[in-house]
């Protein structure tokens, strides 16, 4: 007679590997999203960094405002 797996080791192991496939798949999101918006044109560097700015200056504006 074989002994059995414990069920905690084959609830880990099944566990890993479904969690290590979800991580590879943000991963190739990310590098997709990221060759996506290389693409984008723009006119120069200056008005990307407008942009990420007006982004991060309205995000903090929310935040204050769902805070206060």
């Amino acid at each position: 007679m074989t002994p059995m797996t414990r069920p905690d080791k084959a609830w880990s192991a099944g566990l890993a590997f479904w969690c290590t496939l979800w991580q590879q798949q943000i991963d190739q999101t990310m590098k997709i999203w990221a060759a996506w918006g290389a693409m984008v044109p723009r006119e120069s560097a200056r008005e990307l960094a407008a942009q990420a700015e007006a982004m991060k200056a309205s995000s903090a504006r929310r935040t204050s405002a769902s805070s206060a």
